[in-house]
């Protein structure tokens, strides 16, 4: 007969002793649980209701609310952040359609711009924008990593990062910078620190600075483009009308035109590593006040490397050469991986040559590119018009890029064109399926009843 439970001593086999494991699990049991709600509820996600730009009454006590009115709940997207910047752990707003206007003047969590002190994600849907309105720049980002997608940011205005500063990671997604100005450097934004930078599928375009006028990279900075448009920015006082680098810079499947200089690289001034692939580099303009001082209106490459593969580099102007607007697409030692088209070289650019597998201007070689317009996909783009030299012009074996911003890592088979299409494709019609040179695919227009408006695309397959 087995015995009965009171018949033991205490010990592992008694009921005590049982009770005694049993009230020891629910205690460890309830601290993971604490310990996992702990760590729950540090990821929180914010919805600011309302457009105004309002003080969190309360920061901390994990409710975004800059109505101090009992009953009453004004969720502003600034008093959002500054729960944020309160609470551990990476957080989420999420903003509706409309314009968030920054009419705080100051500094501080409080006036400004918005200080962002903790790790954020922060996401829009179409017709989200946040106006800097002229009082500081939109995000600093002090020593927290930062995710901005689907929006829009405007009219940001301080010394340095006209837009948004920031010294740690960022990632910047089907987001549009436009309209923002500093009186130092880093027009759009500048940024700083030993972070690493993701932008991808963004258009940057219509902003200033002294210098740096869409993009200022600091040292130790890996910041990597994709499918991503650099225009219309200007350098009102020295140099990189549309990037100036210092760290490293890895550009793929991305357009930087119709950037201005009063100095030299109205597309990118480096002073770093810049990797450009499958890129087009084109109608940039340098030395605008005419001074004679500045060259390199496409890319000027001060020092470091310079690597570049399947691109296109022309129709960059010089407006202080003699005669006027010369071409002058590039100045600097470049090291070429072939399939390039470089539409006026000159005396100063170095590493391009047709043995080389490129295209070289001599004296130049026009792309037969068309404007910048609305092609499709996120951003504005240009296309090859038929009969373009860069049409199948790329490597045969596909075109590579360099997508983990690691110099060390070798560059991998590019999938896609800036606007999401194939990347290799038969545009010339022979037989031959070949990624072109530059940033787009020309056939998938390849019916010539494109319009550049979407809404009278060509439905004909290629």
């Amino acid at each position: 007969m087995l015995p009965r439970e009171n018949d033991h001593a205490p010990g592992v086999g008694s009921g005590e002793a049982r009770r005694e494991v049993r009230t020891l699990l629910v205690s460890v049991i309830g601290a993971l649980i604490l310990g996992l709600g702990a760590t729950i509820l540090s990821a929180v996600t914010f919805y600011p209701n309302s457009f105004a730009d309002g003080v969190d009454v309360a920061a901390g006590d994990g409710s975004c609310d800059s109505d101090p009115a009992a009953g009453v709940t004004v969720c502003t997207l600034r008093a959002a952040v500054m729960e944020a910047n309160a609470l551990a752990g990476l957080d989420t707003i999420e903003l509706s359609s409309g314009t968030y206007i920054l009419t705080l003047a100051g500094s501080g969590e409080g006036a400004g711009d918005l200080d962002v002190l903790d790790d954020l994600r922060i996401l829009g849907v179409p017709g989200t924008e946040i106006d800097g309105n002229g009082i500081s720049r939109v995000f600093y980002a002090n020593l927290a990593t930062l995710e901005i997608e689907g929006l829009t940011l405007r009219n940001g205005s301080i010394s340095t990062g006209g837009c948004l500063w920031s010294n740690d990671d960022f990632t910047l997604r089907d987001v549009e910078i436009a309209g923002c100005e500093a009186s130092g450097s880093g027009g759009a934004l500048y940024a700083a620190g030993n972070s690493e930078v993701l932008i991808e599928r963004a258009w940057i375009h219509g902003n200033n600075a002294v210098t740096g006028g869409g993009i200022t990279i600091s040292a130790n900075v890996d910041l990597v483009l994709v499918d991503t448009t650099i225009s219309a920015n200007h350098a009102t006082a020295s140099d990189g009308g549309g990037i100036l680098n210092f760290g490293h810079l890895f550009v793929n499947n991305s357009t930087i035109v119709g950037n201005t200089t009063v100095g030299a690289g109205g597309g990118i001034r480096s002073y770093g590593a810049v990797y450009l692939a499958s890129s087009t580099v084109v109608g940039n303009w340098c030395d605008i006040d005419i001074d004679e001082v500045g060259t390199g209106c496409g890319i000027m490459i001060v020092s470091g490397s310079s690597e570049v593969r399947n691109s296109i580099i022309a129709e960059n102007l010089n407006w202080g050469a003699i005669p006027i607007t010369e071409p002058d697409d590039c100045d600097g030692v470049f090291v070429s991986h072939g399939y390039n088209l470089i539409g006026h070289p000159g005396a100063l650019c170095s590493g391009f040559s047709a043995a080389g597998n490129d295209l070289v201007g001599a004296p130049t070689l026009d792309p037969q590119l068309r404007s910048l317009v609305n092609n499709g996909g996120p951003t504005p783009t240009m296309l090859p018009d038929v009969g373009s030299p860069v049409a199948d012009g790329g490597n045969p074996g596909g075109c590579l890029g360099n997508l983990s911003g690691d110099i060390a890592d070798p560059p991998t088979l590019l999938d896609h064109e800036q606007r999401g299409g194939p990347r290799a494709l038969d545009d010339d019609s022979n037989g031959v399926a070949r990624c072109d040179i530059g940033a787009v695919e020309s056939a998938l227009f390849a019916d010539g009843f494109e319009t550049g408006d979407v809404s009278n695309w060509s439905t004909s397959a290629p």
